[in-house]
């Protein structure tokens, strides 16, 4: 979830700086929705993982 945030923040943080460099908005926001699909997808690839090491865990603890 913190990396996801924070990716996010990124995105946000790029976006500012091109609007500040004088991007025009709906180019702008071109960039920030395709940033973000990027980091959904990234973080989607990482929910198989995540759910192993919580069925690990729970296994763990009904032994």
């Amino acid at each position: 979830q913190d990396r996801l945030s924070r990716c996010s923040l990124q995105c946000s943080d790029q976006a500012k700086d091109a609007l500040d460099s004088g991007g025009s908005e709906p180019r702008v926001r071109g960039q920030l929705d395709a940033c973000l699909a990027t980091c959904g997808e990234q973080h989607l690839r990482l929910v198989p993982a995540m759910a192993k090491k919580m069925r690990d865990g729970l296994a763990s603890i009904q032994q």
